[in-house]
C-alpha cells in the first residue's frame, strides 16, 4: 500500500529530477540518516526551487522506511507527500508539499489563498434558490478530476466536498484536492469503488436533493476514465453491501 522506495518515486516524478541525480542524493542522505536513526534530525529548511523540494521528498520518503519501526504515527507523514508528489507529476491539482518535519510529525503544505470548499460553494448555490442544474458543470469537473486521479491508481481515502477546494474565482471551477491523510496507491477497482462510495454517502447526506448532481458526476467519471467499467461495477457491489448492513443493523 505504501511503496516508499526511491525507485518508485523516481518512476512517478518522471523528468522532474534525473534518476541518477535523485539516486545519488537519496543515497548520500539516507546513509547519513542511518547513522542517526535512533535520533533523527530535523530536515533542512524550506527548499527554494521545485527541483530541491522534489529531491527533499525523495530523501524523506526513503527515510520513512528506516523509521518504520519507530512508530506507526509516522506513516501519514510519509504517505501524504508521496501521493501529493504523484499528483503533481500527473497534473492532478493538489497543494504543494514544502517541508516534512519527522521530528514533530508535521507537513507544511501550500496555502490555497482565497479558495473556498466545494461544500460551501454548494451551500451558497442552494441558499440562493438556484436550481440544482446550476451545479452540473461543477459535477462534471469533479468527475473528470477523480477519473484522472483513479487512472493514476491514486486513492484519496476521504473524498468529501469539504476536501475539495475551488480556487478564486469560484465560477471558473478550478478544483484542488486536499487532505490526503488517508490516501494510498492501489490499482484495484474495489479500492476505487469504495473511494467513490465514500464520496457518494458524504455528498448526498451533506447536500440533500442533489441526486441528479451526483449522477452527473458519475457519468462524467465514466466518460473520462479509461478504467471506469470495473470501478462502477464495484461501486454497485459496495452499495449493495452497504444496504445489507443497514438492514441488518
Amino acid at each position: 500500500m505504501y511503496p516508499f522506495t526511491p525507485t518508485h518515486v523516481v518512476q512517478h516524478i518522471g523528468n522532474a529530477v534525473e534518476p541518477w541525480e535523485a539516486s545519488s542524493q537519496v543515497l548520500g542522505a539516507t546513509q547519513n540518516h542511518r547513522s542517526n536513526a535512533a535520533s533523527p534530525q530535523t530536515p533542512a529548511p524550506l527548499c527554494s526551487s521545485l527541483r530541491e523540494r522534489i529531491a527533499l521528498l525523495l530523501v524523506l520518503v526513503n527515510y520513512s522506511c528506516i523509521c518504520f519501526l519507530d512508530g506507526l504515527s509516522r506513516l501519514p507523514a510519509a504517505s501524504v507527500p508521496f501521493v501529493v508528489l504523484c499528483c503533481f507529476e500527473t497534473g492532478i491539482p493538489a497543494p504543494v508539499v514544502y517541508f516534512v518535519d519527522y521530528a514533530s510529525n508535521c507537513i507544511y503544505l501550500e496555502d490555497i489563498v482565497g479558495a473556498i470548499a466545494v461544500q460551501d460553494h454548494i451551500y451558497s448555490v442552494q441558499r440562493s434558490g438556484s436550481d440544482a442544474s446550476s451545479l452540473l458543470g461543477l459535477a462534471e469537473k469533479m468527475g473528470q478530476l477523480l477519473a484522472r486521479m483513479h487512472d493514476e491508481d491514486l486513492i484519496h481515502g476521504d473524498l468529501t466536498t469539504s476536501n475539495m477546494l475551488l480556487r478564486p474565482p469560484a465560477e471558473q471551477l478550478d478544483l484542488v484536492l486536499i487532505d490526503f491523510g488517508l490516501s494510498f496507491v492501489s490499482g484495484l477497482p474495489e479500492d476505487k469503488g469504495v473511494d467513490l462510495y465514500v464520496l457518494e454517502k458524504a455528498f448526498l447526506s451533506t447536500h440533500p436533493d442533489t441526486e441528479t448532481v451526483f449522477q452527473a458526476l458519475l457519468q462524467s467519471y465514466a466518460a473520462a476514465s479509461k478504467k471506469s467499467g470495473p470501478v462502477i461495477k464495484r461501486l454497485d457491489e459496495v452499495r449493495l453491501r452497504g444496504r445489507k448492513r443497514s438492514m441488518i443493523g
